[in-house]
């Protein structure tokens, strides 16, 4: 996310912050005085797009790209503390391990309760009110109600659900589970990374490799953060989360497919 962000501000002719930006019809968007040097090039003066190639007649002001790009370019090392995965947060990890007592059926937890795999066959079966039923899920420990804490997972499987809930969570939810309903989550469906909430619309990005996660709270600043642990960027932010109670470690596991390993997550040391 963070290297996408910066990406929307940058030139592709000179690799820097815009200055001056211009914009073709064909859409591409580059600084004034590089697309100028370009344009020398030819004896026709139309202009083709360093990008795309096509073939262009004029070029258009941009001032709303070259405010963004001087707004990013002023504040481009505070937010790289904000959207990438830094050591000061991984200094902040915590023992997390799985809750037996609000492990699904079908999740079968090693004994230092620091994986669990999702197997096919059902044990434990008798109804438990710190369960949530309609997910494969397990909640881990401890809770958190102040400070600052991380932890980092590896996951495998084509579809799963990781983050933190409220500690009074509705077990017995029906429908997506959401922020608003007290899940602050991200999941992987299809190779796709989905947020759930329901305002403003979330849209999902395409990370089908994505294997280990980090998972950052903030409870003074109401925030949880979401990186991709292997290359430090940030996948999610959430902010605005009440802080009015403890939130709880939360997984949950797809079911197994015929012929695919079973899906399965241990917490990193």
């Amino acid at each position: 996310m963070a290297q996408s962000l910066k990406q929307e501000a940058i030139c592709e002719i000179c690799l820097q912050f815009f200055t001056d930006p211009v914009y073709l019809p064909c859409s591409h968007v580059f600084c004034r005085h590089c697309l100028d040097q370009w344009e020398l090039e030819r004896e026709d003066f139309l202009i083709e797009c360093p990008s795309c190639r096509a073939v262009n007649e004029r070029a258009i002001s941009d001032p709303h790209v070259e405010a963004y790009s001087q707004w990013l370019k002023q504040h481009w090392g505070l937010l790289e503390m904000e959207l990438y995965l830094t050591d000061e947060v991984r200094s902040m990890r915590e023992d997390v391990r799985l809750d037996p007592s609000t492990a699904h059926s079908l999740l079968l937890l090693s004994c230092d309760l620091k994986s669990v795999q999702c197997g096919t066959i059902s044990h434990n079966t008798e109804p438990d009110a710190s369960r949530v039923p309609q997910l494969v899920s397990v909640l881990g420990s401890p809770s958190f109600s102040m400070g600052c804490h991380y932890w980092e997972v590896e996951i495998e499987g084509h579809e799963w659900a990781l983050g933190v809930c409220r500690e009074s969570v509705d077990r017995q939810c029906k429908g997506d589970v959401s922020c608003e309903q007290g899940f602050w989550i991200i999941s992987k469906q299809a190779g796709e990374i989905h947020a759930h909430s329901l305002e403003p619309p979330e849209y999902p990005c395409a990370i089908p490799d994505l294997r280990r996660v980090g998972i950052f709270v903030d409870m003074e600043f109401e925030v949880v953060k979401f990186f991709n642990a292997e290359n430090n960027d940030c996948l999610h932010v959430y902010d605005s989360v009440p802080s009015c109670e403890p939130l709880r470690p939360f997984f949950s596991l797809g079911l197994p497919r015929e012929g695919a390993p079973a899906a399965s997550l241990s917490f990193l040391q």
